[in-house]
């Protein structure tokens, strides 16, 4: 019976292992950026997207506004969720 718990003492939980992987130390956590990187990305990368289809596509220069608001909107609605998750982690 002793020699049973040994056993089961020196194996590691598969679960354990992975949250330990994922640790915040981890270079793949993105939470572990500074607050306004992820939000400044996707909001960069969104409206260069919708510049580059209406310019190569529709062939006009610009965007809407309404789309532009949009689109910073969001993006302020995930900072705020990046720095809830910061501080919740």
């Amino acid at each position: 019976m002793i020699a049973i718990n040994a056993d089961a003492a020196e194996r590691r939980d598969p679960a354990v292992a992975a949250c330990s992987a994922a640790m915040p130390g981890d270079d793949m956590n993105l939470l572990s950026l500074p607050w306004w990187c992820l939000p400044a990305a996707l909001f960069v990368l969104s409206l260069a997207a919708v510049m580059g289809v209406n310019r190569w596509r529709f062939h006009r220069n610009g965007a809407s506004q309404h789309l532009v608001l949009g689109m910073f909107v969001s993006a302020c609605w995930i900072a705020a969720v990046v720095v809830i998750l910061q501080r919740v982690q």
